[in-house]
């Protein structure tokens, strides 16, 4: 299984609202399908490939002293 992150949005309450959903699916058109038979949109802005979910970015990297 992979991990796809889907950034979409949709209407609440008469406003415009952007989200972002992850979907575990084998291939993208699988995690599309699973996406649209479960979630409410207007419109969908990007679908990613998450290729290491357990990544977590070291921010201090160019600051820390060896």
């Amino acid at each position: 299984m992979r991990k796809y992150l889907i950034c979409y949005w949709t209407e609440r309450n008469d406003e415009c609202t952007d989200l972002e959903k992850f979907v575990d699916a084998d291939n993208i058109m699988e995690a599309l399908e699973k996406f649209t038979t479960s979630t409410v949109f207007k419109s969908i802005d990007s679908i990613s490939l998450i290729v290491n979910p357990n990544y977590i970015p070291d921010f201090d990297y160019e600051t820390r002293n060896n």
